[in-house]
């Protein structure tokens, strides 16, 4: 038989062809591997209850996936429809998905955040109907987003974007004026900074557009209204203002607005790490938007003063009797501790610098590898990280810097968040 069909294979290849054919032959006839319903009508609700059935015995979909799954099997165009939104709104440079679109559909369709078995398939009925609604308020959100300078490494989470689309899915005018900006850029590096979405960000949806509106005195619809001074445009305090009122009874536990000079004094305590990283992205949009769209710059955090040259700072600490307090647990530093490596490693001391440069400067004293830069360089760096521009950036005056640089990073950040001394 190998003859006659032309087939020159080795003994091992024939072995390992055979073998394949007895799995196969097994699998058929013998294993009874296959878990099939038996149905009399073919009913929808009962074709999902069997899908959802079969997917919690395999590799379980995420909420949003089982939402997707259910809205395409019941609208022929919806895939495609979701499709041209993400490639739509993907033009302004973020990475947004079919996750983000499912959620920020659950919040404007003013339904449970939280997706289960027994309301998926109502859920995915109800969003086909809303779609134009949810398609341009998303929009509208995505488009003011990337107006106010939050391009895609600043968004630490796309949820942060839903609630601005909310209100946009309750009003006519999807346009914006100077008021709604100031309260939006407020709302987003509050959100952004504190992580509000971090941990249980559908509960964090549902706890913000419920501080956002009231319910409708008709029992009929489930659809909320913006309470009415969002009428007048978006108005983040006053969101904050029912979220604490919430926060109080005892329901929620996060944080969600920075309105203190005490809130400030612990961002500016914060030490190298995501945060520090979020919060000087927020204080300097402009890099971060050059770094977004040129993909050969890198941006790194950099300490202006080294994290490495202790050495230095002890000769420093030596001969200033003044810094005595940073002299007392000097011996701490290599450990990470101490007041002078809380000083070194906290927001003062940490600027946004391409990776390039970065590399270059190493463990220099920041005067010495500034002066490579030209002056107008030097001046627009200084100027947009808040670093002091008449002082001599020396190791003799590391202290002096650092605190000048806290005191014009305190004031930047109060006026971001709008408090007044």
């Amino acid at each position: 038989k190998k003859d006659n069909y032309n087939i020159k294979l080795s003994q091992s290849e024939w072995n390992e062809c055979q073998k394949i054919l007895i799995q196969l032959w097994n699998k058929i006839y013998i294993d009874k591997i296959v878990s099939y319903f038996p149905l009399s009508k073919m009913l929808l609700p009962d074709i999902i209850e069997i899908f959802i059935r079969v997917n919690n015995s395999g590799t379980n979909l995420t909420r949003t996936e089982m939402l997707m799954s259910v809205v395409s099997s019941i609208w022929r165009d919806g895939r495609d429809k979701i499709d041209d939104l993400l490639q739509d709104i993907n033009k302004k440079g973020y990475e947004f998905d079919t996750d983000f679109i499912m959620r920020a559909s659950l919040v404007i369709l003013d339904v449970q955040v939280l997706v289960n078995t027994r309301n998926v398939l109502d859920i995915a009925t109800k969003l086909p109907m809303k779609w134009e609604t949810i398609s341009s308020s998303v929009k509208a959100a995505v488009d003011a987003t990337a107006s106010m300078g939050f391009s895609k490494s600043i968004l630490r989470s796309k949820n942060a974007i839903i609630p601005l689309a909310y209100y946009y899915s309750k009003i006519k005018d999807k346009s914006y004026d100077a008021k709604d900006e100031q309260q939006m850029k407020l709302y987003m590096h509050c959100v952004l900074i504190l992580g509000f979405y971090g941990n249980h960000g559908d509960t964090a949806l549902a706890d913000i557009r419920s501080a956002m509106t009231i319910n409708q005195s008709n029992k009929d619809s489930n659809e909320k209204e913006l309470r009415g001074i969002h009428k007048k445009g978006f108005n983040f305090v006053d969101i904050a203002s029912q979220y604490e009122k919430q926060v109080t009874e005892g329901k929620i536990a996060k944080t969600l607005i920075i309105n203190t000079t005490a809130q400030i004094n612990e961002l500016l305590d914060t030490s190298y790490g995501s945060k520090s990283f979020i919060i000087l992205a927020c204080m300097n949009k402009d890099l971060i938007i050059k770094y977004d769209k040129e993909r050969d710059i890198k941006i790194h955090q950099d300490h202006l003063y080294p994290k490495s040259a202790e050495e230095k700072y002890l000769e420093v600490l030596k001969n200033n009797p003044n810094l005595k307090i940073l002299m007392e647990d000097f011996d701490k530093y290599q450990q990470g501790d101490g007041e002078l490596y809380k000083m070194i490693n906290s927001l003062p001391n940490i600027h946004l610098f391409e990776a390039f440069k970065n590399r270059e400067k190493q463990n220099k004293e920041p005067q010495e590898f500034f002066n490579i830069l030209d002056q107008d360089t030097l001046d627009d760096h200084k100027l947009k990280n808040q670093i002091p521009k008449d002082m001599k950036l020396s190791f003799e005056n590391f202290n002096t810097v650092i605190k000048k640089r806290e005191e014009l990073m305190r004031a930047k950040l109060k006026r971001m968040f709008n408090i007044k001394d």
